[in-house]
């Protein structure tokens, strides 16, 4: 049998790059506050990620110009699913391979249904006004303005002073509302039906995310939510995030509390409220005397980024980090004072003293800086000791450890050019964590 001909084969690829897309760019959502919201996509957001729904690649195949349209509605999550494409691709033209199972992939996420009914949706909508509240106990409330943009009618939002945001779409330069709830699963059975719908958003918005074990009691949910008036005048909430908490057992009766995930969605990020949710989490288990310490599990660049601000900005408070104390270097009244006080970790506690010792560093003095880069390289340089220990361990003992010997393998200007690496990348961190410090004036 004669061999294709490459460029017919080259044609054929060409020819199905068309019915691929980016999982991303064809996957929008939309938070619907009333009807009118669905007649136009001012507020749509799209997924961050998607290789944990559809593939490593983020593609789909199989569509062209695919549309997958999911609306919510804003405070109960009840979801419309419709999916929408110009044509897919039919077996002869892929030779026997089928179009991606679009409809299987997203029922995986939307996990108590969804509608494809819009007539049905708008029904949801317009029941919700009147009848969705959040579940659980009011733990925290506050307000936040922001710049004004004008309404489809070009009203501007108006200011209240009643506690509840005046315009239905938090539209900037407003005064708006928001309030934060504490739940658990036990409390509230009810809320199993409505943490499935939040977590609809967690595999396109947390990598390496999983949904939480409903049946373990030991998850705790804090869950944001802004309160605004409808155009009737009535009392609305809309689901702005959410972080769940696990609480682990601590010998003898204590608990030791670890931050499992954190979200804000796009359409209301950039507005200081994620830190406004850490801050509420922070503040619930500082004051239980059952409580050890707060840990975070595998945190991303942002929320690291998060919380450093937060931490360092409540270590401003205590008096173990006052500028004379910080150019003493890290204490164990630093260690202590974070512990007793913000039930903070020593590693963490110690990160935050680099962070607030930078901030009263002159960088431009040679001297005083390179005082400070020592002293952050001596913490940084720690697990090189300790591996060089390890491998010196190692060879005592006749052991042989591939990993060991490539280890030891390493001259000292190796260690040195990595350690440097190292410390620039923080101290670019850090300076990250100083510009917002800065920017609300810390």
């Amino acid at each position: 049998m004669a061999a294709e001909d490459p460029k017919i084969k080259s044609d054929k690829s060409s020819e199905m790059d068309r019915f691929v897309c980016d999982g991303n760019d064809a996957v929008q959502f939309r938070l619907i506050r009333n009807v009118k919201d669905l007649e136009n996509s001012r507020d749509a957001f799209h997924p961050e990620m998607c290789h944990q729904v559809f593939n490593e690649g983020e593609t789909i195949f199989g569509y062209e110009n695919l549309s997958i349209n999911v609306c919510l509605t804003a405070g109960s999550l009840k979801p419309y699913m419709g999916i929408s494409y110009n044509k897919k691709v039919s077996k002869a033209q892929s030779d026997g391979i089928e179009a991606d199972d679009v409809i299987s992939k997203m029922s995986e996420v939307l996990r108590e249904g969804y509608t494809e009914n819009l007539d049905e949706f708008s029904g949801f909508v317009e029941k919700e006004e009147n009848e969705f509240k959040p579940v659980g106990e009011l733990l925290h409330n506050f307000s936040t303005n922001f710049k004004v943009r004008q309404d489809d009618k070009g009203q501007k939002a108006r200011k209240n002073t009643n506690g509840v945001s005046s315009n239905g779409h938090g539209d900037i330069g407003a005064e708006r509302c928001f309030e934060i709830y504490l739940v658990d699963v036990v409390s509230s059975p009810k809320f199993i039906e409505y943490l499935k719908r939040m977590e609809t958003f967690v595999l396109f918005f947390i990598d390496a995310a999983t949904f939480v074990p409903i049946e373990d009691d030991k998850w705790r949910f804090f869950t944001m939510f802004e309160k605004y008036k409808t155009s009737q005048g009535n009392t609305a909430y809309a689901f702005v995030g959410y972080s769940s908490v696990y609480q682990f057992y601590a010998y003898p009766l204590n608990i030791r509390p670890r931050i499992a995930q954190m979200l804000i969605l796009p359409p209301f990020q950039k507005q200081g409220l994620a830190p406004n949710l850490l801050s509420t989490v922070y503040r619930y288990y500082r004051t239980n005397p059952t409580v050890t310490e707060i840990t975070v599990e595998d945190p991303s660049d942002e929320f690291e980024l998060l919380r450093d601000y937060v931490d360092a900005k409540d270590c401003k408070q205590l008096d173990s980090y006052s500028k004379d104390k910080l150019k003493n270097g890290f204490s164990a009244e630093m260690a202590k004072e974070a512990h007793d006080t913000l039930k903070m970790t020593k590693r963490q506690a110690h990160r935050v003293y680099e962070i607030l010792r930078l901030q009263v560093t002159n960088v431009h003095d040679d001297l005083e800086f390179k005082e400070y880069r020592l002293n952050v390289k001596q913490r940084l340089n720690i697990p090189y000791k300790k591996q060089e220990n390890d491998i010196k361990r190692m060879i005592r003992k006749k052991c042989y450890d591939p990993e060991m010997n490539k280890a030891a393998a390493l001259d000292d200007s190796t260690r040195k050019t990595e350690l440097e690496s190292n410390f620039q990348m923080l101290l670019s961190h850090y300076q990250n964590v100083h510009m917002r410090l800065d920017k609300h004036g810390c």
